[in-house]
C-alpha cells in the first residue's frame, strides 16, 4: 500500500508542472528511506532540471540504499539537442538500489534504456505502479511522441437532454460557473485553444486565463470567411497573445484589404489551400495538421457546435469533456452527429474509459481515447 501513496505523492507533484513543461512530459519523483520520504522532486519547466535530478538534491547525501518512485522512465542517452545529462547516471551515482517506474517512456531514445541500464548495474526496477494514472497524466505527450500528432481536447457543455444551445443560438450559460471556471485552468494547461469564426463574431471572447493563474494559450480562429471583425476582443489584444486565423485561399486573395489590417494587428493569418476549404472536417483536419507542423501540440477544442460536431464526426478527439447541467430544454441543437453506419447491435458500440466528477453545478464526464492507453 506504502508504494502506491508514494507514486501518488509523485503524480500529484509531477501535476504541478502542468503549463509549463510542454512540450515535456509531466514527471514527478519521490526517494524513501527507511519508510520516511527524504526527498521529492518534479519536472517544473522546459529546459529545466528533471524530476531525478530535483529529488536528488532535496535528499542530499542520505541516499545510499533508498529508494525512488517516479512516474515515467528515466532517461539513459544522450542525444543532440538533449539539454541534461542522463538521469540514471544520477540515480546510480546517489546509490539509490531501487527504483518504481508507471510506466515506460514512449520516446523511441528512451523506451526501456533506462529500465535497462539501471538493471545492469544492480538496480532493482519494478515498473507498472500507478500505470493508468500516470498515462491519462501525460496523454498529450504520449500522443505527441508515440503518434506523432498533436492532443486534441474537446469541451462541450450541454443540458440533461443532450442540447447544446437554443434554436436561436442561445446558449449563456447552459454550464454553471464552476464548470466555466474550471474551463480557465484547461486553457492554463495547453498551449492552444480553438474555436469557430462564428463563436468570435457571436460571443466576441477573449480567450485567455482568467480566475486562475497561468500563461493564456495561443488562440486559433477557423475563419474560412475572414470574417472575425477587426475589432474583435482576439484581435485588440492580438499583441499581447498569440492569435492565429485560418483562413481559405480564396477568402485571403478576395479580402487582401481586410487580412493587411489583421496582420498589421499582430494577428497572424495562415492561408489554407482551397481544396481543404470544401468542407469544416477538411478544413478542421487540415488546420490541425498545421498547428503540428508549427510546434503547437495541444489544442484545447472549445467549439462552437459546427467546430464540436466535425471534431466528433472526424474523431479527431484523443480527450472529452462533457458538462452536464442540470436542466432540460426540450428543444434546441444536439452536438453529436447522426452516425452515418448507425449502430444495430449494442454490443458493436464503442465504450470509453470515464471518470464521472459530480459539481454543485452539475456533472463533468471525462472521456478518453482508448488509444491513450497503447502498451508501451
Amino acid at each position: 500500500m506504502k508504494d502506491t501513496q508514494y507514486m501518488m505523492e509523485a503524480l500529484r507533484l509531477a501535476e504541478k508542472g502542468m503549463s509549463y513543461v510542454a512540450p515535456n512530459p509531466l514527471v514527478g519523483a519521490v526517494i524513501v528511506k527507511n519508510d520516511v520520504i527524504i526527498g521529492t522532486g518534479y519536472h517544473q519547466r522546459y529546459g529545466g532540471a528533471h524530476a531525478e535530478i530535483e529529488a536528488i538534491r532535496a535528499a542530499g547525501r542520505n541516499t545510499q540504499g533508498s529508494t525512488m518512485y517516479v512516474t515515467l522512465e528515466p532517461c539513459a542517452t544522450r542525444w543532440k539537442g538533449k539539454k541534461h545529462p542522463p538521469c540514471t547516471d544520477a540515480i546510480l551515482a546517489a546509490g539509490i538500489r531501487e527504483v518504481h517506474i508507471a510506466h515506460k517512456d514512449p520516446n523511441k531514445k528512451v523506451h526501456g534504456k533506462g529500465i535497462e541500464l539501471l538493471r545492469k548495474n544492480g538496480v532493482t526496477v519494478t515498473e507498472g505502479l500507478c500505470k493508468q494514472d500516470a498515462m491519462l497524466m501525460n496523454q498529450a505527450y504520449i500522443t505527441n511522441t508515440y503518434f506523432k500528432k498533436n492532443f486534441i481536447h474537446l469541451k462541450i457543455a450541454m443540458s440533461l437532454d443532450g442540447v447544446m444551445s437554443l434554436n436561436n443560438g442561445d446558449s449563456k450559460w447552459i454550464s454553471g460557473s464552476e464548470a466555466r471556471k474550471e474551463v480557465h485552468s484547461l486553457r492554463a494547461r495547453y498551449q492552444s485553444v480553438m474555436v469557430g469564426a462564428a463563436t468570435v463574431r457571436k460571443d466576441n471572447p477573449l480567450l485567455t486565463v482568467r480566475h486562475v493563474e497561468g500563461p493564456n494559450p495561443a488562440r486559433i480562429i477557423l475563419d474560412h470567411n475572414a470574417s472575425t471583425p477587426i475589432d474583435a476582443h482576439i484581435v485588440e489584444t492580438a499583441c499581447e497573445t498569440k492569435t492565429v486565423l485560418f483562413i481559405s485561399e480564396s477568402s485571403i486573395k478576395a479580402q487582401f484589404k481586410k487580412i493587411e489590417m489583421l496582420t498589421r494587428a499582430s494577428v497572424e493569418c495562415i492561408e489554407i489551400p482551397l481544396h481543404y476549404g470544401r468542407s469544416l472536417k477538411s478544413f478542421l483536419a487540415h488546420s490541425v495538421e498545421r498547428l503540428y507542423e508549427m510546434g503547437i501540440t495541444s489544442v484545447l477544442l472549445e467549439g462552437g457546435r459546427r467546430v464540436a460536431k466535425a471534431c466528433l464526426e472526424l474523431g479527431l478527439w484523443d480527450r472529452l469533456s462533457v458538462y452536464i447541467s442540470p436542466m432540460i430544454l426540450g428543444t434546441g441543437v444536439s452536438v453529436f452527429p447522426e452516425m452515418e453506419e448507425p449502430i444495430i447491435s449494442m454490443k458493436d458500440a464503442q465504450r470509453y474509459l470515464t471518470r464521472w466528477m459530480p459539481r454543485d453545478d452539475g456533472m463533468h464526464v471525462e472521456c478518453y481515447n482508448p488509444t491513450c492507453l497503447v502498451d508501451l
